[in-house]
């Protein structure tokens, strides 16, 4: 998803990660991933600033709660860093 050369193809393709993730044989494809999958999501935050992203970055959150330890922490600090990025844009 984040190798293809347009970003709306990239964008389409996290919104639309979040419905696959709906089925349980996804979800337990996905979770071996799930570190690189984060990454992903950020690196299109960073870049992107879409309502649609956040809310798929939160299901994959909330999918995956008792996996998503391990990340908690370097996941709200990027998160916390966009966030002061967007109001410092905002001013």
């Amino acid at each position: 998803m984040i190798n293809d050369q347009y970003p709306l193809v990239r964008i389409k393709a996290a919104n639309a990660f979040n419905c696959i993730l709906r089925h349980k044989n996804a979800q337990e494809l996905v979770r071996p991933l799930l570190s690189n999958i984060l990454t992903v999501y950020l690196q299109l935050l960073e870049k992107y600033d879409l309502e649609s992203l956040v809310n798929s970055l939160e299901s994959i959150v909330s999918g995956f709660s008792d996996q998503i330890g391990p990340f908690a922490v370097d996941l709200s600090r990027h998160l916390s860093n966009l966030f002061i990025k967007m109001c410092q844009k905002d001013s």
